[in-house]
């Protein structure tokens, strides 16, 4: 019992049961002690001793910091495993001790070597850890080493997060571990979530790593994917969850979730989609007709004249998850500006197919069946005359109902409209003293301190810039207004997808019913090197190289001014005919567009501009092209046409 260390006077209620290890100054013990209940409340205590020459001033500090940070993480509620954290400085024997007390907990990894998770499993999963981490966020604190090892479960399947402190857990394994860690270059939030994509793509993926197969180790695997290549999508998990995956995997910063809170609403976006899907039975005779149209080319080729019409149709009205609320100012110099892509709302669309895409699938008559209809149809046909009789009475009937209740309407209604003006005549001369005399109120003009009840049919309208085009959309139309979209435009003040401005302004009054327009931000305009720059041997070249070659190529284009200027026929008949393609898809890429293709996938996912977000049938529902991209786009299909690909 030597061994064991003593522990303080407000550590007393534990008993230490067992040594678990031992290193220099830092030994984990496991404890017990009684509750009020009776029961017996198992635990580790990790115990840290600084003493001799390491016990000074500056390191006294650190570990009074480390104390105060640990305290403030294990009175944070249930996300975390921490019980209790004690610190004793004894000056005299220059000594200084901390004492960790946390749950006696199963860590992910044994849960991931002992079992395989479902899908709805997985999601659940990645709810709960970024909630987690969206509280962190709101204290300005991440984490930088979240792996299984630092993840605990807790008899009723919730999941905790550990391993704070150096003292805890050290970097020894990069499997789940950030390109910038690893690289020692500035850290952020989307490092932890980055290692949560990891962990996602690993439970997704038959446990395996990104690039581990059976001709790469998991060694070389780790390698690949910490040199900065793009992760291709895990082989299990719907379209969405794979996007969500691929998404908080990307090797930049900037280019992946922008906050927890994030992949959270993506998160919990899917799994009420799975849960309405589940609980809804599908009708046996439909049958939904296909997305794709190959011929052969294993890359995805779409006809415009589909997409056109697509594009005409607008948004459809559908339900928005409200976008996330812990936007925080980070204040540790060591984290980069908050100015990445925020994918807040997008992935709140109906995944219901229209009715126009479907096809019935009718049962055959076979002769048998034939034959028996018409040995009865002349039993049914005096049945069928004496109905027809029935229901000819019985609209006759109904139509002379209605006719008499029309007139009744007609003559009270000539009465009440008498009465209604009276009244209203009374209630605008009361309206009219209370307000500024000759005051009228325009779609446009501010609001005055007086409340709207001057016109009861008008409404202040809703503030919307700034927020995410579906949770908008939701807003105003709760209010009663018509939403259309007016225009899509860069913009360095807004990301893709948000509100930039809208008619009428917000906050002023308008007749509900009345249509307000809202111009959408299409991001930050990249301005990349065009083919007007290159030297015509340069163009050439690049134009004639393979599709192979070209995803080696992390952020290349065949052309990158496809949406922002219009290409010449000369460009487009350079072109081979896999080039041809990739162009074509090039413009659907860039907007986000998912393909279902995994040649075509793998080669837009190498890219570092692209960032997928719409599936097939979303795309056409919430896209609409650019004058430039629509003349492009014309220019490719009629150039696929002439020589003979369509």
């Amino acid at each position: 019992m030597s061994k064991f260390v003593k522990l303080p006077d407000n550590l007393k209620a534990w008993k230490i049961n067992s040594l678990v290890s031992s290193e220099n100054g830092n030994e984990l013990y496991k404890i017990s002690k009684k509750d009020s209940d009776g029961s017996v409340i198992n635990a580790y205590l990790r115990h840290i001793c600084t003493y001799g020459e390491s016990y000074n001033d500056e390191q006294i500090k650190i570990l009074e910091d480390e104390v105060k940070f640990l305290n403030n993480i294990s009175q944070s509620g249930d996300m975390f495993n921490y019980i209790e954290v004690v610190s004793n400085n004894d000056a005299e024997k220059e000594k200084f001790d901390i004492y960790i007390i946390s749950e006696e907990l199963q860590t992910l990894a044994d849960a991931l070597s002992a079992k395989s998770f479902s899908e709805e499993e997985i999601i659940d999963f990645g709810i709960e850890i970024s909630s987690a981490l969206e509280f962190l966020e709101s204290k300005n604190i991440f984490h930088g080493n979240i792996c299984p090892d630092n993840i605990f479960i807790t008899k009723d399947g919730k999941y905790k997060i550990g391993g704070f402190s150096d003292f805890e857990s050290k970097i020894t394994d990069m499997s789940f571990t950030a390109p910038e860690i690893y690289n020692k270059k500035p850290a952020d939030f989307t490092t932890d979530i980055y290692s949560l994509g990891i962990i996602l793509y690993y439970m997704c993926n038959d446990k395996k790593l990104p690039f581990e197969n059976d001709n790469s180790d998991k060694k070389s695997a780790i390698n690949e994917r910490l040199s900065g290549n793009s992760v291709y999508a895990p082989v299990n998990g719907n379209e969405k969850l794979k996007s969500v995956i691929v998404i908080a995997c990307q090797p930049e910063n900037e280019n992946r979730w922008k906050n927890a809170g994030n992949i959270k609403n993506a998160l919990i976006s899917i799994k009420d989609e799975i849960s309405k899907t589940v609980n809804t039975v599908p009708s046996p005779a439909v049958i939904s007709a296909e997305t794709t149209d190959f011929d052969g080319n294993v890359f995805e080729e779409y006809d415009y004249s589909d997409s056109d019409e697509a594009s005409d149709s607008g948004n459809t009205d559908i339900e928005a998850i409200k976008e996330a609320n812990n936007k925080t100012e980070i204040k540790n110099e060591s984290l980069n500006d908050d100015s990445k892509k925020d994918y807040g709302d997008y992935f709140n669309e109906d995944f219901a197919a229209d009715s126009s895409e479907k096809e019935l699938n009718l049962p055959q008559k076979n002769e048998e069946n034939a034959s028996s209809e018409i040995t009865y149809a002349e039993d049914y046909e005096d049945e069928d005359k004496k109905k027809n009789v029935l229901i000819i009475v019985s609209v006759i009937v109904l139509i002379i109902a209605a006719l008499a209740f029309t007139a009744f309407c007609i003559i009270n209604g000539l009465k009440g409209s008498t009465e209604k003006a009276t009244a209203s005549t009374e209630q605008s001369t009361i309206v009219e003293t209370a307000s500024t005399p000759a005051t009228t109120h325009s779609a446009t003009a501010k609001p005055t301190s007086q409340p709207t009840t001057a016109s009861p049919s008008k409404k202040t309208v809703v503030q919307v810039v700034g927020y995410g085009y579906n949770y908008a959309k939701e807003l105003l139309e709760k209010e009663g207004f018509v939403v259309e979209i007016g225009e899509y435009k860069y913009s360095t003040l807004y990301d893709e997808g948000y509100v930039i401005s809208q008619t009428p302004d917000g906050n002023t009054a308008a007749e509900k019913g009345s249509v307000v327009k809202l111009n959408i931000s299409l991001g930050v305009e990249q301005i990349e090197t065009t083919a007007e720059h290159k030297t015509e041997a340069t163009e050439n070249n690049e134009n004639n190289q393979s599709a192979t070659s070209l995803q080696k190529t992390d952020n290349s284009y065949i052309f990158a001014n496809s949406d922002s200027s219009y290409l010449s026929k000369n460009q487009i008949s350079s072109l081979s005919k896999e080039n041809l393609s990739i162009a074509l898809n090039e413009i659907y890429a860039r907007r986000g567009r998912i393909f279902a293709d995994s040649s075509l996938s793998a080669y837009f996912n190498s890219k570092s501009w692209y960032t997928p977000k719409y599936t097939a049938e979303e795309f056409s529902r919430n896209v609409t092209f650019n004058q430039y991209e629509q003349a492009n786009l014309q220019l490719m299909v009629d150039e696929q046409k002439n020589r003979g690909y369509r």
